[in-house]
């Protein structure tokens, strides 16, 4: 059992505790129960995470348990600046006494594939191509073939745009890579991270006749405290754009914004006046350019900017000319033709409540999987996107697998090396 102190300023008198309950993922957790020591107000959490205790007297202790979670209990301490409704989110550890209970695959039909320092990997006509580093600088292997690349920095990953180029990102640039006749690699482009974020980030899925963009602008506008996603489609030939979908999560919405007016209403509190940006005009409206030494508003701006106003997730998975969006807060996948009409839009759910924002695609059997992680154990949870329908959970038999990807039916995945100088593997096994 943890213990945590929050130091709140407050008199003897009653007050509203309201906040979310989220586990270490940050995903939200329904059904949390709350309550004060005394069982005197008790409560549990909504599907969404959030919770309501009323009439709590500052000097109570909060228990807060779930079956699948360790209790924690938070001492509510007595002092001078109390408040009629105080906010307070609460992170749970998961039970570590609970196994996870799905199909699990034995180690043994777990193939090792490869034994080498391996930064990352990719699928490439039907073979994987390596990204490496050694003494001499970075490394390409594909097919029994090594192509050294000095040029590249430290890289840290591989992977395909949308166009299906393969590129290699450092910290500051991304390398577009051509693989010749003879397996060889070379560098035929490159560019910052600025401007590969600004230009092909957007693209998300490249059909016959259009481009699915996503409005990053639009997602990362904090006035909108990121819970808007907006898609367009781009016409090929004429270059046209029109909206295509406009995502919205408006539980989250209203959560942040209200925590986003109180952190307004705090900083106004506790700052002297020649030193408020705000009330001088100066202010960009991003809370973290709020400069402050109070305790309680350092937290809330934490919060805030954490876990109250994280960005909206939605992907996209392409089929061909087909394509569907999955949208991960409002649990709905929306399905698209060739012609960019909706299909259909069914919602999904799945037993296990804490799947990772995450998709993974079997390109060659048109397959997609959810992620989840439980104890350092990761599950696929394959997904009909037609219909919304989840299946049973595959359990990946080694833990603490890294890398995750699928292909013509298999799940790939890393074991890193645990000392130094010994090989990572990359193992892969049936699903």
């Amino acid at each position: 059992m943890s213990i945590s102190h929050i130091f709140l300023f407050a008199q003897e008198k009653r007050t509203v505790i309201i906040g979310k309950i989220i586990d270490t993922q940050q995903n939200p957790i329904t059904s949390t129960n709350i309550s004060t020591k005394d069982k005197q107000n008790n409560t549990i959490s909504d599907k969404y995470g959030f919770y309501s205790l009323k009439n709590v007297n500052y000097n109570d202790t909060l228990i807060i348990s779930h079956v699948s979670y360790q209790k924690k209990e938070i001492i509510l301490n007595q002092a001078a600046n109390y408040k009629d409704t105080i906010r307070l989110g609460i992170i749970l550890d998961e039970n570590i006494e609970l196994l996870p209970s799905v199909n699990v695959l034995s180690e043994k039909e777990a193939i090792e594939i490869a034994s080498r320092h391996i930064i990352d990997y990719i699928f490439y006509q039907n073979d994987i191509i390596f990204l490496n580093t050694n003494i001499k600088g970075t490394y390409i292997e594909f097919k029994s073939i090594r192509t050294e690349i000095p040029e590249i920095k430290y890289p840290q990953k591989i992977q395909f745009d949308a166009f299906k180029n393969i590129h290699i990102h450092t910290k500051d640039s991304v390398f577009q890579i051509y693989i010749n006749d003879s397996f060889h690699a070379k560098i035929i482009d490159v560019i910052s991270v600025i401007k590969y974020n600004k230009h092909l980030m957007p693209l998300k899925a490249i059909t016959e006749n259009s481009i699915i963009l996503e409005d990053l602008s639009i997602t990362n506008k904090k006035k909108l405290h990121r819970q808007v996603k907006v898609f367009y489609v781009m016409n090929i030939l004429t270059k046209k754009e029109r909206k295509l979908i406009t995502l919205f999560d408006k539980i989250n919405y209203e959560y942040s914004k209200s925590y986003y007016h109180s952190i307004l209403k705090r900083y106004d509190e506790v700052t002297p006046e020649r030193e408020n940006i705000i009330a001088l005009g100066i202010w960009d409206g991003d809370v973290n350019s709020l400069s402050t030494y109070d305790v309680e508003l350092i937290q809330d701006i934490e919060w805030y900017d954490k876990i109250a106003s994280k960005p909206i997730v939605a992907e996209v998975i392409q089929f061909n000319n087909k394509y569907s969006i999955f949208d991960f807060s409002n649990n709905k996948i929306y399905n698209y033709n060739s012609d960019n009409e909706i299909i259909n839009t069914p919602d999904f759910h799945t037993k296990n409540k804490k799947i990772k924002k995450k998709l993974l695609y079997d390109q060659t059997l048109k397959k997609t999987y959810f992620i989840t992680e439980k104890q350092g154990f990761t599950s696929l949870i394959p997904v009909d996107n037609a219909t919304g329908n989840c299946f049973e959970e595959i359990l990946i038999p080694h833990r603490l697998a890294e890398n995750i990807k699928v292909n013509n039916g298999f799940v790939y995945y890393i074991l890193p090396s645990k000392e130094y100088g010994q090989h990572d593997k990359l193992y892969k096994f049936p699903l």
